[in-house]
């Protein structure tokens, strides 16, 4: 923190001695701000911003939860699995909605690979449609 501060300062003297010798090292042009306006903006950093930054440097722990879907690894167990957790009325939307929060992309990703056994493209949304018109088919096929 204090070693910001005094790289800022050094910085603005810098800036403050080439400031007065623009004219003789012709680059005018990269002076825009004159030395007065360049110190109050170093002033009001260091009172504000550098003190802040070390609050929001810290940043707060997530807990980490594991997933429902963990631990499945076999066609049989996931069937049951998505006949307990993923099944849902097709009529509401906002069910689905929630169903689709619950689980990350990896785990709808996962659930792909026990059932197809290749790895899936797109987003989640895609990945569980895909997984629900597979059950569908199924039930259909049973139906016949």
């Amino acid at each position: 923190m204090k070693n910001i501060e005094k790289i800022l300062k050094d910085l603005i003297k810098i800036y403050g001695e080439l400031y007065e010798h623009r004219q003789i090292l012709s680059c005018s042009k990269y002076f825009r701000y004159n030395v007065e306006t360049v110190e109050k903006l170093s002033e009001y950093l260091t009172n504000n911003h550098l003190s802040d930054k070390s609050k929001n440097n810290i940043k707060p722990k997530t807990k980490k939860t594991k997933s429902a879907f963990s631990g499945i690894t076999t066609r049989d167990e996931f069937d049951e699995f998505y006949y307990e957790n993923l099944v849902y009325d097709r009529n509401d939307d906002t069910k689905r909605n929630v169903i689709i929060k619950r689980y990350s992309k990896a785990d709808f990703q996962e659930m792909f690979l026990i059932i197809f056994g290749s790895m899936p493209n797109g987003t989640k949304e895609r990945i569980f449609s895909d997984i629900q018109y597979f059950y569908d088919s199924l039930e259909r096929s049973t139906r016949i």
